[in-house]
């Protein structure tokens, strides 16, 4: 009996043992599937983790060119406004410039008006002079002497009044030729130019369309800077539909420009050598209108033999 108890007593114990084996297995089983559950977790989360810090950086460099695109493109715009403000000034700062040396030249021309004013005066002095020592030789000579002396004084003294007779005459027919001239210039323009307006100081030129606008700029403003540094006028293009505008104080200078760009709109091809080529072909007709109006005027007047550059102005 106790041989039976023990037999059992050590069944008992070899099943509890192979029970807590078997358990102990499974334990160990479960654990290294949960570690290997775990590091799959893991290296899926680090993965994903590293794909969205990617998809981060790509997106953040494509933003961040986006950007500096942006800026250069703003850059580039407002250093284009900036040239094109500084052509201007210089431009103007040209114009003060001639003016200046014109005054400078009128003055010179004044002062030495004086000088030839103060010299005829010192030649009439000495004249009369002359004629006093003259006067006083007449008493020790005959009747035929002196009547030549007279008659040859005469002679010059009425000279002098017929020259600066002649002279008088001469400057008032240049000043009633200068007034034609100049009134027959406003009616030549008026007639050669089918768009011209009044005003003083602007003038507008119709475009067959708002393309057109970007055509006369040009790439980067090269198109506007080189008409208006040629020309010496303002161009002015804004929101106004099919239409530019023209400024400038010098009306002969404005419809040069205006009828180069009439011109080049007609022409088609606009570019700084096409310009240049056809603001030279418009100045020739308008310096030849200027002139046929200037020898009009001197005709209606009777003024012959004036110079060239006196015709003209």
């Amino acid at each position: 009996m106790s041989m039976l108890y023990v037999a059992v007593g050590i069944v008992g114990v070899i099943a509890f043992l192979f029970g807590f084996a078997i358990a102990n297995f499974k334990i160990k089983r479960d654990l290294s599937k949960a570690e290997k559950d775990a590091r799959s977790i893991v290296e899926k989360a680090e993965r994903e983790a590293q794909e969205l810090r990617k998809k981060a950086i790509v997106e953040g460099r494509e933003e961040v060119h986006k950007m500096r695109e942006e800026f250069e493109k703003e850059k580039k715009k407002r250093e284009e406004e900036l040239r094109i403000l500084e052509d201007r000034l210089m431009k103007r700062e040209e114009m003060l410039t001639k003016r200046e040396e014109v005054l400078d030249k009128k003055e010179s021309h004044m002062d030495e008006l004086k000088e030839r004013l103060e010299k005829k005066e010192k030649e009439l002095a000495e004249k009369e002079e002359k004629v006093q020592k003259e006067l006083t030789k007449l008493a020790g000579m005959t009747v035929e002497e002196a009547r030549e002396i007279v008659l040859q004084e005469a002679r010059e003294r009425y000279e002098h009044d017929i020259a600066r007779l002649f002279k008088e005459i001469k400057d008032r027919y240049e000043e009633e030729a200068d007034r034609e001239a100049k009134r027959i210039i406003s009616i030549a323009v008026q007639r050669y130019a089918a768009d011209y307006v009044s005003d003083i100081t602007v003038s507008t030129v119709s475009l067959p369309s708002d393309d057109m606008k970007g055509r006369i700029i040009g790439r980067e403003g090269r198109n506007i800077r080189t008409f208006e540094k040629i020309t010496g006028v303002d161009l002015i293009i804004d929101d106004t539909p099919e239409v530019v505008v023209l400024s400038c104080f010098n009306p002969i200078r404005r419809e040069i420009a205006k009828l180069t760009l009439e011109k080049l709109i007609a022409d088609g091809r606009i570019h700084p050598a096409r310009i240049e080529e056809l603001y030279e072909k418009s100045k020739e007709e308008i310096e030849k209108i200027i002139k046929e109006a200037g020898q009009e005027a001197t005709f209606r007047v009777g003024v012959m033999g004036l110079h060239p550059e006196l015709v003209k102005l």
